[in-house]
């Protein structure tokens, strides 16, 4: 028996190959917000949720050729093959009652993420060859294709507001684990993570002292944020909102992501909220390795 297992390294982009990186991923998502309207378009006019993939990438290949989404043809088809492939695989899961109806996707709320075309994804000695973005390096060297694997499965490049990274899945035999006679109950607090039926109990992370910083910090970053966004409204305007009522929308100077204080504050955020991302994933792995080994690891249960 064999099993794929995905394997996440870090990209050492260039600042050119970082741009194509954003703009590949900014393609990924119009077309799959350009599948949504469509589907939606469809629905009103059929009452049907069943619309075909390929007529919609016959769509955009068509609107390539026009001279205002020209900017298509900079990125990889494939990006957009596997973005419009992506949604409808969402439409087909909303179709079977095992999974939600695909929602428009927002640029400041998305991750950016991309296909990688699996065919034309080559190893090279200092990092990997793609479609269309040329010789990447990388951090350290791609797995080895195992023997009966051609091509790498399913590779992906994501960006998580600091780093570039490339996912790939790789062929590796199921490892069967002996099971003991140890029986252990688990009793998921608040205060604490957990308690387990031998007496062992794993603190609540976010009681920690560093994570308690991190928060404190997140909180004065995003009051900087706010301000520098406050500072940018030239005045507000009066809107019919999709409810039917009046609202006020800001008017700004100039659009938010060219005001390059505004850009720099984000990105601090964006760095917060990802160490303490890592931090609990961190902590959330080792207590489940240590539960799953049935063994004690003194560093878990203070910290």
């Amino acid at each position: 028996m064999r099993m794929i297992m995905a394997r996440k390294i870090r990209l050492l982009p260039t600042p050119e190959q970082e741009k194509l990186f954003f703009k590949s991923a900014g393609t990924a998502r119009f077309a799959h917000n350009y599948f949504v309207r469509r589907m939606k378009e469809h629905h009103q006019q059929t009452g049907s949720w069943s619309i075909k993939e390929s007529s919609i990438r016959k769509e955009l290949t068509q609107l390539k050729k026009s001279e205002d989404h020209a900017w298509l043809k900079e990125v990889g088809c494939n990006v957009i093959k596997q973005s419009i492939k992506d949604a409808g695989t969402g439409l087909d899961r909303f179709r079977k009652g095992i999974g939600g109806l695909p929602r428009f996707l927002k640029r400041d709320l998305t991750k950016p993420s991309f296909y990688v075309n699996y065919e034309s994804l080559k190893k090279i000695d200092d990092g990997f060859r793609g479609e269309k973005i040329g010789c990447v390096r990388t951090a350290h060297p791609l797995p080895d294709l195992p023997e009966g694997q051609a091509r790498y499965s399913n590779p992906r490049v994501s960006y998580d507001g600091k780093h570039w990274y490339l996912s790939v899945g790789i062929e590796v035999p199921e490892e069967k684990a002996e099971l003991t006679s140890t029986v252990l109950g688990i009793d998921l607090g608040i205060k604490v993570l957990a308690y387990l039926s031998d007496g062992t109990c794993y603190e609540n992370i976010n009681k920690s002292q560093r994570v308690r910083k991190l928060e404190r910090r997140l909180l004065r970053e995003q009051r900087r944020l706010s301000r520098k966004e406050q500072t940018s409204i030239d005045h507000y305007e009066n809107v019919i909102g999709k409810d039917g009522k009046t609202h006020r929308k800001p008017v700004y100077k100039r659009p938010l992501r060219e005001c390059r204080n505004y850009r720099k504050q984000k990105r601090k955020v964006a760095s917060v909220h990802k160490k303490l991302k890592d931090l609990r994933t961190d902590y959330v792995h080792k207590v489940t390795r240590d539960i799953i080994d049935t063994g004690t690891m003194s560093s878990l249960r203070t910290i």
